[in-house]
């Protein structure tokens, strides 16, 4: 959740797409209309009709949502030793390491461990240098 409203409050999103209603999420909680935006933009899709704002967010979902909102595409593969060719993520990791936003640690992403703050801060102020 509080990933969203870094990215909603950092970034400038267009509304792509209707609004989804998430089971989980109640209409006008605190970060409501950040999840909103991000979602609208077309950057998170949740999880059928769920958003699951309590479970920590991973490296690979973080990969996704800053792909997508920096627009980047992959022209190759990932060479991180950990991100298979047919991980759902492997796009998103692999345009992320192409432009120098993730570098990993000793040849790997870890795309399934949650993303630490200081990770997401180190991927927030390299997406900001791009």
């Amino acid at each position: 959740m509080h990933v969203a409203v870094l990215f909603a409050r950092t970034f400038e999103f267009e509304s792509i797409r209707s609004a989804k209603v998430f089971s989980d999420i109640a209409p006008k909680p605190i970060y409501y209309e950040e999840i909103n935006t991000l979602q609208q933009g077309g950057i998170i899709d949740g999880w059928g009709d769920t958003f699951r704002p309590l479970e920590a967010i991973t490296c690979a979902q973080v990969a996704k949502i800053l792909a997508k909102t920096l627009q980047l595409t992959s022209e190759g593969t990932s060479s991180f030793s950990d991100v298979s060719s047919n991980h759902w993520s492997m796009d998103y990791i692999a345009a992320l390491e192409q432009v120098e936003i993730a570098l990993g640690s000793n040849g790997e992403f870890y795309p399934k461990t949650p993303v630490t703050r200081a990770e997401l801060a180190t991927f927030l102020f390299r997406a900001l240098q791009f």
